[in-house]
């Protein structure tokens, strides 16, 4: 009974006394669990200790026993994330997946490998190996490039025109109709890009700019100091763009009439990857 000046008494029939037991503050009655015996546990097997493992008895055999914990042990009632699966298998579980298990953590994919892995959709999208390299293969990256020999006109900025894509990760971003790249995500990004023209005269600049939804963010400039140079020139930058910019490559020369860029492969191109 809860209140002052009350108690709660139990009856112990071998004396045939009744004794009070003792009440926390709250009225809960307190039991003291250092009196009870488990009986004999001598013959209880014992495998190696783990948290996997509980003591129960064994009403068949009349004895205490220890066995592995598997899912029917656990109460229907402990809630589950919908999406997650941490079920305790037979053995010690490393991964956490959802219900077609096509998208998951594993921390053990094979015998004592100590890597965190994480599928998104059956594709390793997340490597840390044991020497704390960190790959994303599933992070935006997209690069394109040039073979066309695209006339570029003297004194004008003019957006490069691309005719492959060397590589799109997360596909429709590599846009060689509109010669530009646009991102789906919101994030930081490396931008590059590098542009060639042959046989340069002397006294006359190339140059290379990154441009953002229309906007120039960097630029370089080689300056040709003889003539016929093979002129090269890059430009890269790290930028913060939002979801949907769009990023292009354009150049500049000055050498009094228009000359073409190379048509070579990887010497007109431009990339953007994403990394945070």
């Amino acid at each position: 009974m809860n209140g002052a000046g009350k108690k709660v008494w139990g009856y112990y029939p071998t004396t045939d006394t009744w004794i009070p037991l003792q009440v926390d503050a709250n009225g809960k009655v307190v039991v003291d669990m250092s009196g009870i015996s488990l009986g004999d546990l001598g013959d209880t097997w014992l495998p190696a200790p783990g948290d996997q493992y509980f003591l129960y008895w064994d009403d068949a055999a009349s004895k205490w026993d220890c066995r592995i914990l598997v899912d029917a042990d656990i109460p229907d009632g402990i809630a589950r994330d919908a999406e997650v699966d941490t079920k305790i298998a037979a053995h010690h579980d490393t991964i956490i997946k959802d219900a077609d298990e096509d998208t998951k953590v594993d921390v053990e994919e094979s015998a004592d490998e100590d890597k965190i892995r994480m599928d998104v959709k059956g594709v390793e999208a997340f490597l840390l190996d044991d020497a704390g390299i960190l790959t994303l293969a599933k992070q935006s990256a997209a690069k394109m490039d040039s073979t066309l020999q695209q006339p570029i006109p003297t004194g004008a900025w003019t957006i490069v025109n691309f005719n492959t894509v060397i590589y799109d990760c997360q596909g429709d971003e590599a846009d060689i109709t509109n010669n530009r790249i646009t991102v789906k995500r919101a994030g930081t990004y490396i931008l590059a890009t590098r542009n060639s023209i042959y046989n340069m005269p002397d006294a006359c600049i190339l140059a290379t700019g990154i441009y953002v939804n229309g906007s120039e963010v960097v630029a370089n400039n080689y300056g040709c100091n003889y003539a016929g140079v093979n002129a090269n020139v890059q430009a890269v930058t790290l930028h913060l763009l939002g979801a949907n910019n769009y990023v292009q490559s354009k150049v500049y020369q000055n050498s009094g009439t228009a000359r073409n860029l190379s048509q070579y492969t990887g010497q007109n191109w431009l990339a953007v990857v994403k990394i945070a």
